[in-house]
């Protein structure tokens, strides 16, 4: 019982941090759906009668750097977390 109240207290003090696993979540969620997007864009440029190519194109850019993009800023977000995670850690051992 006071394992899992000692959980709460974290949680509750901000002490743990639960982003860092959602955003890896976010990530495969929203890079599948760019890719999907991506792939419903070219298919609709392959039967559309004039001016399809350009759909094709940018449907194709989308499905190769949407996950590129959408990495990068995750990395970024993560990156702010072990900042914190490090500083909390120097912190504790009183070397801040």
């Amino acid at each position: 019982m006071d394992k899992a109240k000692g959980i709460i207290s974290k949680m509750l003090n901000f002490d743990t941090m639960i982003t860092p696993m959602i955003i890896k979540f976010i990530y495969a969620l929203f890079s599948g759906l760019g890719m999907l997007i991506g792939f419903f864009i070219m298919v609709s440029g392959i039967t559309a009668r004039y001016g399809g190519g350009i759909k094709v194109f940018g449907g194709l850019i989308l499905v190769l750097v949407s996950p590129f993009l959408l990495r990068v800023t995750c990395e970024s977000l993560i990156v702010i977390f072990k900042i914190n995670e490090n500083l909390s850690k120097m912190a504790n051992e009183g070397k801040i």
